[in-house]
């Protein structure tokens, strides 16, 4: 539906948009209580994590690949990290 104009790709859109601003806003959440670092990309964390849960789908539920909870896990791991406060 990508290239296709109509109620589904607006619903599918709304959807992800959805899913993409309330990602960002927890990331958001948690710069402000000092958690994560003040100058986070908020904005970059939401669609990393969509990625990262994006590819955790098609290699668990299309190649049946029983460690791709494991690296799913690793990458939002990774991520918060990589963003996090220096204490």
């Amino acid at each position: 539906f990508d290239d296709r104009p109509g109620k589904v790709k607006e619903q599918v859109k709304k959807h992800l948009s959805d899913l993409h601003n309330t990602l960002a806003r927890a990331y958001e959440l948690t710069v402000e209580n000092g958690e994560l670092d003040k100058n986070a990309d908020t904005q970059l964390m939401a669609q990393e994590t969509f990625s990262y849960i994006l590819a955790y789908h098609l290699y668990k539920k299309t190649l049946n690949d029983n460690k791709a909870k494991g690296r799913f896990q690793k990458s939002i791991q990774l991520l918060i990290e990589r963003n996090s406060t220096t204490i």
